[in-house]
């Protein structure tokens, strides 16, 4: 799965979208792109924490700079 910001919100993506463009350049067949293209053009992987489904839970999906990825918080849940 692949994410990048689009008007300040982080959104995912499951499929790139066939064509792609920006300020600089275009390309046809996106969907089949190299992950270096694809970050030309805002997509970076997303990254899921491993986690304890029954204690704990992910939110928050971010960019993380120094890994060049998204990824989400883990935080503990609340007990009733």
């Amino acid at each position: 799965m692949k994410a990048r910001l689009e008007n300040g919100k982080v959104v995912k993506y499951n499929t790139i979208p066939n064509i792609l463009s920006n300020s600089s350049k275009s390309i046809t067949n996106a969907n089949v792109a190299s992950d270096e293209v694809l970050e030309e053009f805002g997509f970076f992987n997303v990254v899921v924490p491993e986690y304890n489904l029954e204690t704990q839970a992910i939110n928050n999906l971010h960019f993380s700079p120094t890994g060049n990825y998204f990824t989400y918080d883990v935080v503990e849940k609340e007990t009733e």
